[in-house]
């Protein structure tokens, strides 16, 4: 019964986040130069926020930190390679957005 409750909301949540990113898509489609230079100007603001939540550790891991920093910069890399090519995909000129420095 769990295992058939988890397929069903696995179901659920790919069909609610493909039609999310489907509106996405119309709302961009028809947003102004100003609204797009405000996604972009939030996004400049938060990518440092998104880098430090994912690589952090709680300090009871810490001590494997350093072992997994070059997996953990690599995964984030693609991460927000990933992230360019979906807003560029939806028609945002991402050319703004700065992108952390990440040392491995």
């Amino acid at each position: 019964m769990l295992e058939d409750m988890c397929n069903r909301l696995a179901v659920d949540d790919g069909i609610h986040h493909a039609s999310g990113m489907a509106y996405e898509r119309v709302l961009l489609e028809h947003a102004d130069k100003k609204t797009k230079d405000r996604l972009i100007k939030a996004g400049n603001q938060l990518l440092p926020v998104f880098v430090q939540h994912e690589l952090w550790r709680p300090r009871e891991r810490a001590w494997i930190g350093s072992a997994m920093r070059t997996a953990d910069v690599a995964r984030l890399r693609q991460e927000i390679e990933n992230g360019v090519r979906m807003a560029q995909s939806l028609g945002l000129d991402v050319s703004g957005i700065e992108l952390p420095r990440l040392a491995a």
